[in-house]
């Protein structure tokens, strides 16, 4: 017989019709309210039937009547999966586990560290402590304060399919830092982890609301771009670099000149033939283009429903000044 779950002062109640949500529904399928209840948070279900994250409802009301109406109308097709917040990496770590022997009907909702929520009867409580903690662990990097990598397979994967259902382009932008190295070598780590911290802010500031920025490697980040094809690529990419120029012209010591180089892979026709590893696997050959071209400069590449490029990488613009 499984223990139940001891509930602390801590944990907040949640109306039994707010738990569960899968993670496919769109936005426009949520309530665009919070209602009677004052309910702000909602658990999310994965593909598999587990709960992988949570999901702030306040945060679904803003977005769903944002002045902006392209703003609303992109919003209300994105998944609820694509901005929930994950409690673990890709919730297989994660277990739900009913309990048919203690009446109230009890479910736990834990990960491999504890528990995170209980379902008493009608109510499901959440341990809020301790899904902050597992949030800041497994979705943020601790060095740049952005969504890392596992949290950009996730959201890729998730965009890709949203590419599919609305038809519309999906662009994959590989950044990383020239000459970074020699500012860890010249002036240490602590300083090499300010600069990325820096990187990650001008890349956070200089995107859309609803695209996506991600650290996956150690100098090295990744943007996902919705609805940019061929012909508007350049404007993001430009405010990206220009972005980029500024937090490390004020920066980075004068002694290194760390630029930034871009590989950029345009999904323009993405069916169900056209995975999300194939689109970051040609970003990175543009990527390599771009540093095998003197760096500090952006190539880029159109994709066919398959993946595959449908001319050679060319160069998007012309390296930007320093200062």
């Amino acid at each position: 017989m499984n223990k139940p779950a001891t509930i602390s002062t801590n944990e907040i109640p949640i109306p039994n019709w707010r738990f569960g949500i899968p993670a496919a529904t769109p936005l426009r399928d949520l309530p665009t309210e919070l209602g009677e209840f004052d309910v702000r948070y909602a658990l999310i279900e994965n593909e598999n039937g587990l709960i992988g994250g949570i999901v702030d409802l306040q945060r679904v009301f803003e977005l769903l009547n944002s002045d902006n109406p392209t703003e609303r109308a992109r919003w209300a097709d994105v998944a609820v999966g694509s901005i929930a917040e994950v409690l673990v990496p890709c919730g297989d770590d994660l277990e739900r586990v009913d309990n048919p022997f203690e009446q109230p009907l009890i479910t736990t909702v834990r990960d491999e560290v504890g528990t995170a929520a209980v379902v008493v009867g009608g109510e499901t409580f959440v341990n809020w402590n301790r899904v902050n903690a597992a949030f800041q662990r497994n979705h943020l990097d601790p060095v740049t304060e952005i969504p890392g990598r596992q949290s950009f397979n996730r959201r890729i994967r998730e965009e890709v399919a949203r590419a599919i259902r609305s038809e519309q382009p999906l662009a994959v932008m590989l950044i990383d830092l020239d000459n970074f190295k020699e500012v860890n070598d010249r002036y240490g780590h602590r300083t090499g982890d300010a600069l990325l911290w820096t990187v990650a802010d001008g890349l956070r500031r200089a995107i859309r609301s609803y695209d996506f920025v991600a650290r996956i490697g150690g100098d090295e980040f990744a943007v996902l771009c919705n609805c940019c094809g061929p012909e508007s690529i350049a404007l993001p990419v430009s405010r990206l670099r220009e972005s980029l120029n500024l937090q490390l012209s004020q920066f980075t010591p004068s002694q290194v000149n760390v630029t930034a180089s871009i590989g950029v892979a345009i999904a323009t026709q993405v069916d169900e033939c056209c995975c999300a590893e194939a689109i970051v696997e040609q970003a990175d050959i543009c990527l390599y283009h771009a540093k095998r071209s003197g760096r500090n400069t952006s190539f880029f590449v159109d994709l066919d429903p398959f993946a595959r490029p449908k001319f050679a990488p060319v160069e998007l613009d012309k390296p930007l000044p320093r200062g």
